[in-house]
This record gives C-alpha cells, structure tokens and sequence, in this order.
C-alpha cells in the first residue's frame, strides 16, 4: 500500500521555494494563498503572502496530507492509503497539488476509462488497483493533455493582449508542466 511519507518526498522535488510570479501569484513549496483560503486562513494579501513565504517544511507535509493526500467526502478519505502501487500514488498527489484534488481525481477517472465525477469512491479504487504501475502512462498523457490546454489558454490570451513578458513566461511555464506530467512517480 502507498505511503504519504514516502509520496511527500518524491513530490517537493518537484516544488520550489518561495517564488513571486510575474503573473502575480505568490508559490512556496506549491502552496499558494489559494491554498490557504481553502485551509480556512484569513488575512490580506500582505499577511498571507508572508504565511507563505514562511511555511516550514513540516506546515507544508501537513498542508500536502490534509489539501491533497486525504480527500473529502463523499471520496474514500484514506484512499491513496490504498493504492497498491506507490507511484501512482505518488502522481496523483503531485497531479493534486499542481491541480488540484478534484482535476486530479477526475483526470485519474478519466485514464481508467470511468465518469469523471471528481470523487474518489471504490470503483476509482478498484481501477486504479487493477491497473496498478500500468496506470502511469494513461495519467500522463490526460495530465499532460489537461495542462496543455490551460497553458495554450493562457499564452492566447498574453499574445491577444500583446504581453510578451505574459507569453514567454506562459510559455516557460507549459514546458516546465510538460517535463513534470512526463515523471512516471518513481
């Protein structure tokens, strides 16, 4: 069975430090101010930014067991507990930190062929059981399809406006997402 403690050390080799965005967005670790909001944080923009700057690698391991590890109901809580195979767990924590919990379930739903409805029930379960190390290819390829298609909307839309900072640092962005959906979770 998969192990959260083994998954949050493959994963943070992926997350950086405390980054500012030319977009605007303040990163630590993947944690950003929308990350705490939906912890229930409450302060500007200037008190959470400085929350995130300063998040301790162990509020990060909790943030990432509570926000992405552990799903809500009506989803297995435990699921990921679950997994037989520890790569599969580990890419669908990283798929949920960089996407979110939801994206990331449906999107597994989605490479075992189920309806996408965004939770994590048995039937998701048993399919990602049955497929087991087999399941990485298909999760990267509909990661890989989902971040390109955010990523192209947000060139577009930097090009239209004519931005060419906006596009170039979309552009890194997508690549950077590309090699990331590439990783097989070993």
């Amino acid at each position: 069975m998969a192990n959260f403690n083994l998954a949050i050390l493959k994963v943070l080799e992926h997350e950086g430090g405390f980054v500012e965005t030319i977009a605007g967005e303040v990163v630590n670790r993947g944690i950003n101010t929308d990350t705490l909001h939906a912890l229930g944080y409450i302060g500007d923009k200037a008190a959470l930014t400085e929350i995130v700057r300063n998040l301790t690698l162990a509020e990060t391991e909790a943030i990432y067991k509570q926000q992405y590890w552990t799903f809500k109901n009506p989803s297995i809580p435990d699921a990921l507990d679950q997994v037989v195979s520890q790569a599969v767990a580990n890419k669908i924590l990283d798929m949920a930190v960089l996407s979110g919990q939801t994206t990331a379930i449906k999107l597994l739903q989605k490479a075992v062929g189920l309806i996408a409805d965004g939770h994590f029930g048995p039937g998701t379960l048993v399919a990602a059981n049955t497929f087991g190390d087999a399941l990485i290819p298909p999760l990267i390829q509909v990661w890989s399809a989902s971040l390109t298609a955010i990523a192209d909307r947000k060139i577009a839309g930097a090009a239209t406006a004519k931005d060419t900072a906006l596009t170039a640092y979309w552009t890194r962005v997508k690549q950077g997402w590309l090699v990331r959906a590439a990783w097989n979770g070993a």
